[in-house]
């Protein structure tokens, strides 16, 4: 502190022992109210309200808490249920230092962008070469199978390299229902059935609608199956 700031008034942290002793004297002075006691000690009158109700209660320093007080919780409890003014408020510079030594360590995003980006690109293959029941590619079922779901949720603008595999690989509702065509003509062949349009519409699983809106590519894909397959025999003949 510099000198010429000594006398300065600003935020009252601790009444000094002259205050103390002074505000000692004045309580047994029962002629005097409240307010002359306040106008006195030159403070507002509720603070001697407050000191009069907990005159055996102490400022604790946040700063010296750590040495009396070893759980954390406790401190803010019993910080929080004294005056304001019986609590030794700690100086904000020493608030902003402890904030900034509290801040997390930087992520290097450029490189979990370059470490996530092979998974998803495994996460794709492995939904679309299932045998199972086939999946429709998406964002949350790549980060399910990569358990990951939140972090391409949230942070996905801070992964562009991840965010162009998603962009390319990630299926719109039309695009799972022709992979799924597809697959159900090449089922089809090889269970050795014939490969005709209803078929194909049952095994692929499409409802009315859709398979109405994609009839053009249900028999272009039929017909260019059955050509192949008219060729391959016509060649062994």
């Amino acid at each position: 502190m510099k000198p010429e700031d000594r006398m300065k008034i600003g935020r009252i942290k601790k009444f000094g022992e002259i205050w103390e002793t002074k505000f000692k004297e004045l309580q047994v002075h029962a002629d005097l109210s409240l307010r002359q006691k306040a106008a006195i000690l030159g403070v507002h009158y509720s603070t001697i309200q407050l000191k009069l109700r907990a005159p055996n209660k102490v400022a604790i320093s946040v700063d010296s808490a750590s040495d009396s007080i070893k759980n954390p919780s406790i401190t803010r409890q019993l910080n929080r249920s004294l005056p304001k003014s019986l609590v030794e408020v700690q100086p904000e510079d020493d608030v902003k230092k402890d904030k900034r030594n509290s801040r997390p360590l930087r992520i290097d995003w450029s490189c979990r962008d370059r470490e996530l980006a092979p998974f998803i690109l495994q996460a794709v293959i492995d939904i679309k070469t299932s045998n199972h029941k086939p999946i429709r590619v998406t964002i949350s079922e790549i980060g399910r199978r990569m358990n990951k779901l939140s972090l391409l949720e949230k942070k996905l603008h801070c992964l562009p390299v991840c965010k162009n595999i998603l962009d390319d690989a990630v299926e719109t509702i039309e695009q799972f229902q022709l992979r799924r065509i597809r697959l159900a003509v090449e089922k089809l062949y090889q269970e050795d059935a014939s490969v005709v349009r209803w078929k194909v519409i049952r095994k692929a699983g499409l409802r009315k609608e859709a398979a109405q809106k994609l009839q053009i590519e249900i028999d272009r894909l039929v017909n260019e199956h059955n050509a192949s397959q008219w060729r391959r025999n016509t060649q062994i003949v």
